[in-house]
C-alpha cells in the first residue's frame, strides 16, 4: 500500500494514511465545515488527494467517484455529528475508515466504542488534536 503523510510544524506530529494502491497517494474526503470556511472569506484548499463535501453532498455517487481511503469529519458540528455521518456512510455501503477530529474530549475511547457499536462495518476512531497543533504561531 502507498502512504501519504502530513506533518505539523509545531509538534512533529505525523499522520500516515495508507492508500488502497501502492503507487497512488491516499484519497482523503473531508466532510463538513465548507459553509463556515467560505463565509469567513477563506477559499477551499486545493491539494492532491483531498476532496471536500458538506454532509448533504455525501451520496453513493460521490463516494463512487471519490473512492476515499479515509473520511475526516468533526466529531460534532452545528449541522451534524460523527455518528450521523457514520450511519449515513454505513447505509451507503461504505466500509472504510472514518476519523472524527476534536480538540478536547475526556474519554475518546468511549465515543469510539459507541460509534463502532452503532456502525460495526465502519472503521471508526476519534483523533484528539491539541488546539495549538493547528496554530502556526504556537
Amino acid at each position: 500500500m502507498g502512504t501519504s503523510s502530513a506533518t505539523s510544524h509545531n509538534r512533529g506530529i505525523v499522520v500516515v494514511i495508507k492508500s488502497k494502491s501502492a503507487d497512488a497517494a491516499a484519497i482523503i474526503l473531508v466532510v463538513g465545515g465548507l459553509d463556515a470556511w467560505t463565509s469567513s472569506g477563506q477559499t477551499i484548499p486545493k491539494a492532491d488527494g483531498f476532496h471536500f463535501l458538506e454532509m448533504t453532498d455525501v451520496t453513493w455517487d460521490a463516494l463512487a467517484v471519490i473512492q476515499p481511503d479515509v473520511v475526516l469529519c468533526p466529531l460534532m458540528s452545528g449541522r451534524f455529528d460523527a455518528i450521523e455521518l457514520a450511519e449515513q456512510l454505513s447505509e451507503l455501503g461504505f466500509t472504510g475508515r472514518l476519523r472524527a477530529l476534536v480538540t478536547d474530549l475526556p474519554n475518546p475511547q468511549a465515543v469510539s466504542r459507541e460509534i463502532r457499536d452503532a456502525c460495526p462495518r465502519i472503521d471508526f476512531d476519534v483523533l484528539v488534536l491539541e488546539v495549538d497543533v493547528l496554530d502556526e504561531t504556537a
